[in-house]
């Protein structure tokens, strides 16, 4: 599901990335690319909070994000060292280009796996 994918980003996890878009791509009426985007938005949204307060306790966090749990808060705080603000940023527009293309803009030829797959391919890039 798209909560393992993002756990698989966090960690540059690139075997597992790939095995899940794998699925997501052969499986398109359950894992329709609009929701895996808007869930890659939101969750890239929160890394670049975690990355902009790094210093803040848990808890603190929690509250920023708006999370029902500190618990989530380190997988978040294991992105931003992983992804910095500005390679943040970046990747925050690759999935509004991706969001764009799945919605048929400057796309003629790509299907939805195709799109989930270059898109992942950037961010781990």
């Amino acid at each position: 599901n798209v909560f393992e994918l993002q756990k698989a980003i966090s960690e540059k996890n690139k075997a597992k990335i790939f095995l899940i878009a794998k699925y997501f791509a052969d499986n398109p009426k359950d894992n329709p690319i609009q929701v895996t985007v808007v869930n890659l938005f939101n969750y890239f949204s929160k890394v670049m909070i975690i990355g902009q307060h790094l210093n803040d306790s848990d808890v603190s966090l929690q509250k920023k994000l708006g999370l029902a749990s500190p618990f989530f808060v380190k997988e978040y705080r294991q992105a931003a060292k992983n992804y910095n603000t500005e390679r943040t940023r970046e990747i925050i527009l690759e999935i509004h280009q991706t969001d764009l293309e799945s919605k048929g803009v400057l796309n003629k030829s790509k299907n939805d796996g195709q799109l989930l797959m270059e898109l992942l391919y950037k961010i781990v890039a």
